[in-house]
Order: structure tokens, then C-alpha cells, then sequence
């Protein structure tokens, strides 16, 4: 729509840009611009970037691209690409990757924090919280009767250690992990610590299974539960 009147504007130089921009919620800005042809009425147009910057004030005799100083774009990348390399840096120092059963045979990997001092045993691994509240096991089974026969090692285990099992707690489940199937057996009992609980988690993965035991004390469950989660998450076909 043309302008039929305009107020005087005598500051802006002829024939140049002032262009105005300014910051706007979600890292946006909006760019207003008063141009002078010499021969048409000022007009004010909107543009809108989604660029980071400043409140800028630009009066060029071109129209420019606004954006970041080139020195801010290096060090904002830099910065940027050192966080990401520390953070993959500490994950993998804190955990070590096992494969399941065995590096020979592997179906799967996973990766387990170092400070639960986890240990190779017979097709998987092993591993204990430090403050000993939380017991984790993962073995692979490659039949309905090799499974059957290490669940069977699981409960011989726990009774070894004196867990008081109540039989009417036991529930089942079933669901996903990364995308495979699971199983779960969980029942609760009580050991030398208190009230403690002992979930079996039988993970799909091709054609074998994936027998992860969890036994921990209750009351300490929530100092441990993103590790367990990360253990979970962590956790591929090869």
C-alpha cells in the first residue's frame, strides 16, 4: 500500500539503508528497515531471521546480510564441539562397553559404569554399586532349557545369601528395551540390609536371550536408577 503522507525524516541520509534489528524470543530477529530511493516515499518493511546477535544499528549504503562476527562464529562453534567432545569423552571413561556372551560370540553389547566394578563371568558379566546396595548381573542363554537352568542359578544365589523371599509378592511383566522384547519376573524379600527386591528381565535379541538379574536394597533404589537407566539404554545387537 503506497504512502499518502509521511512524516519528515530528515535524518536519514539519501539513497541508503538504516536497518534496526532486534532480538525476539527464540534466538529471532526482526529486521526493520527504512529505505530511500530519492524518487519513492520512505517505506518500512519487516524481515526476520533466525539468527543469533545483537541490538544493531547498520546504516550502509548496500543491503547486507546481518549475522555474526566471524570470530564470534568460531568461538561459538569451538565451544560448541569441546562441550560435545567432553561429555562422549566422560561417558566412555565412567563405563566400559562387554560384549555378550563373549567377545568371540557376541549378540549384543553393553556398557556398565567402571565404578560398579564390573567383571567377565561365564557368557556375560557382573557388577556391584560401592556402597554394595545394588547387584547386577547379564548372561546370555541360547535356549528355553539354558534359561529355565539360569534362572534356577538365580534363585540357588539369592537363597545362598539369606534373602527372606515372600512367594505372594512375584508379578510379571513384559515390554521393550531399545526396541526388544522383555520379560520380567520381579518379587520382594529381605536381606541383611532391609527390604530388598529381585527383578529378572529376559531380553530378546535374535535368536537368543539376554538375562539381566537385578537384586537391590529398596531404600537405596533412587541413588542408582539413571545408572541402571543408562545400563539399559546403552545396551545393541552386534
Amino acid at each position: 500500500m503506497r504512502a499518502t503522507s509521511a512524516p519528515p525524516l530528515a535524518l536519514v541520509p539519501p539513497r541508503k539503508t538504516i536497518r534496526i534489528t532486534h532480538v525476539t524470543a527464540g534466538s529471532n530477529l526482526t529486521c526493520s528497515e527504512i529505505h530511500d530511493s530519492g524518487e519513492r516515499p520512505l517505506l518500512l518493511t519487516h524481515r526476520r531471521w533466525p539468527l543469533p546477535g545483537h541490538l544493531l544499528l547498520n546504516n550502509t549504503h548496500t543491503h547486507t546480510h546481518i549475522a555474526a562476527h566471524p570470530i564470534m562464529k568460531i568461538k561459538t562453534l569451538f565451544t560448541i564441539a569441546t562441550a560435545a567432545f567432553c561429555l562422549l569423552n566422560a561417558g566412555s571413561l565412567s563405563a566400559k562397553e562387554f560384549k555378550l556372551p563373549n567377545a568371540d560370540f557376541a549378540i549384543a553389547t553393553v556398557d556398565i559404569p567402571k565404578s560398579w566394578k564390573p567383571e567377565a563371568i561365564d557368557n556375560g558379566v557382573e557388577a556391584q554399586t560401592e556402597d554394595t546396595s545394588f547387584y547386577l548381573s547379564i548372561v546370555a542363554a541360547g535356549t528355553g532349557k539354558s534359561v529355565d537352568e539360569d534362572i534356577s542359578a538365580t534363585e540357588d544365589m539369592i537363597k545362598e545369601h539369606k534373602v527372606k523371599i515372600d512367594e505372594s509378592s512375584q508379578k510379571t511383566g513384559a515390554g521393550k528395551v531399545n526396541g526388544f522384547e522383555t520379560k520380567s519376573f520381579t518379587i520382594k524379600g529381605k536381606d541383611e540390609d532391609g527390604p530388598c527386591t529381585v527383578t529378572i528381565l529376559l531380553v530378546s535379541i535374535k535368536d537368543k536371550v539376554l538375562i539381566f538379574t537385578y537384586w537391590f536394597t529398596d531404600s537405596e533404589l533412587s541413588k542408582h536408577e539413571k545408572e541402571v537407566d543408562a545400563i539399559q539404554a546403552s545396551l545393541k545387537a552386534s
